[in-house]
C-alpha cells in the first residue's frame, strides 16, 4: 500500500484565489501567492479557550518565513484549494498542536497584513485537558493567557499578530463571559 504524501505546508500547495465577495476565481501556489500583491485567499484561525476563559496562544517557530517568533492564536493556516475552511482549521489544530477537539464557527473577517489580503475564518473550541504536542517546526511554545497577561507581554516587547489580539478581544467581549 502506498502512503499518500502530505501535500500541505509547502510552496507548491494550491490555494484558492477569491474575489472581494469570497467567491473562488482561480488557484495559485503558496509560493506565487506572496509574489502577487492583489491576490486574495482564504485562511483559518483556531482559538482554543479553557474553563476560565483564557485563550491558548502559540508563539510561531523562529524557523517560519512569515512572522517568526510572533504570538498568534492557537492554530492558523491557509485553506488549501477546494477544502472547506472548518476541515482546514481542524487539520491546522492537529498539525500544529497535536490534538483534535470539536470546533465551532465564530467569525469571518477580511484582513490584510504586509500587503497580503485574505478572508479569515475563525473557529473556537474548548480545551478539555488534551495533551498538547506542539509541532516544533511550527510552534516555539504555547501558553494559556488572559487579557492582563497579554498586556504584560505586549508591554515587555513580545510581538503579537494584531488580528489575533483583535480576535481574542472579540471572543472575550462578545462570545463568552467568564
Amino acid at each position: 500500500m502506498q502512503i499518500k504524501k502530505d501535500e500541505t505546508n509547502h510552496p507548491e500547495e494550491l490555494v484558492d484565489l477569491v474575489n472581494e465577495k469570497d467567491e473562488v476565481i482561480g488557484q495559485i501556489t503558496r509560493k506565487n501567492l506572496y509574489k502577487t500583491p492583489d491576490a486574495i485567499h482564504r485562511s483559518v484561525r483556531v482559538l482554543i479557550y479553557d474553563k476560565d476563559g483564557q485563550i491558548l496562544f502559540q508563539q510561531r517557530s523562529f524557523k517560519k518565513q512569515i512572522m517568526p517568533g510572533y504570538w498568534t492564536l492557537s492554530a492558523a493556516g491557509h485553506v488549501p484549494s477546494g477544502v472547506n475552511p472548518k476541515i482546514a482549521a481542524e487539520k491546522e489544530l492537529k498539525e500544529e498542536l497535536g490534538f483534535p477537539t470539536p470546533i465551532d464557527f465564530f467569525a469571518k473577517s477580511f484582513d490584510s497584513h504586509e500587503g497580503r489580503r485574505f478572508f479569515a475564518y475563525i473557529f473556537t473550541g474548548k480545551y478539555s485537558g488534551e495533551t498538547l504536542k506542539p509541532n516544533k517546526d511550527e510552534v516555539e511554545q504555547v501558553k494559556f493567557l488572559n487579557q492582563k497577561q497579554i498586556d504584560k507581554l505586549v508591554s515587555s516587547g513580545e510581538m503579537f499578530f494584531n488580528v489575533a489580539l483583535k480576535n481574542a478581544q472579540d471572543f472575550w467581549n462578545k462570545a463568552h463571559r467568564f
